[in-house]
This record gives structure tokens, sequence and C-alpha cells, in this order.
């Protein structure tokens, strides 16, 4: 079962710093991503994993040209995903130091 969105986008806007421009733009397009991967995914189960080409006479199975795409976004989700916990790790770490002040 997925998370919800709303689920993921307020966690992460919780623990991260939400004032830096940095950190909200890498949360805001972690969300928009993650958001076409799952329409993607929709589309593929609707559709199947496969698709028949007709060419003239030639007939033909391949992969849902969506698959590949989806193997994109899955590799910048992963990308961008370290660069978050990285921003949450350095947000944990101010607060830290700010409520010991």
């Amino acid at each position: 079962m997925a998370l919800p969105l709303t689920k993921i986008e307020k966690y992460l806007k919780e623990n991260t710093d939400m004032e830096s421009l940095v950190s909200v733009e890498v949360v805001e397009r972690y969300i928009e991503l993650l958001r076409m991967y799952r329409r993607m995914h929709k589309e593929i189960q609707k559709d199947g994993v496969r698709t028949v080409v007709i060419n003239g006479s030639q007939e033909y199975i391949k992969a849902h040209p969506l698959i590949t795409e989806m193997r994109n976004i899955n590799a910048q989700l992963v990308n961008l995903k370290r660069d978050i916990d990285k921003h949450i790790e350095e947000y944990k770490m101010q607060m830290k130091k700010d409520s010991a002040d």
C-alpha cells in the first residue's frame, strides 16, 4: 500500500528547513516526480505491461513505453531522496544546536 502523497509531503516539510529555498525546491520536485511516477504506474496497470505494435503486415509485442520513463523517474527520486536525507540531517543538527543555545 502506497502512502498518501499528503503524508509524505507533510513529513518532508516538517523535517526540512522550509526557509531554505534549496530545501523547498528539492522537496517540491520530489513530490512532483512521485506524483508522475504514480500516474504512470496507474496507466501501466490499466494498459498492461506489454503493448502490441502493428506495423503494416508485421505485429510484435513490446514493453509499455512508460516503463522506461518510470525507470528514469525512479533514478531521479533516489537521487533526490539522498539530498532530502542530507537536508533533514542538517535541519535536525541545527535544531539541536539552537535548543542547546
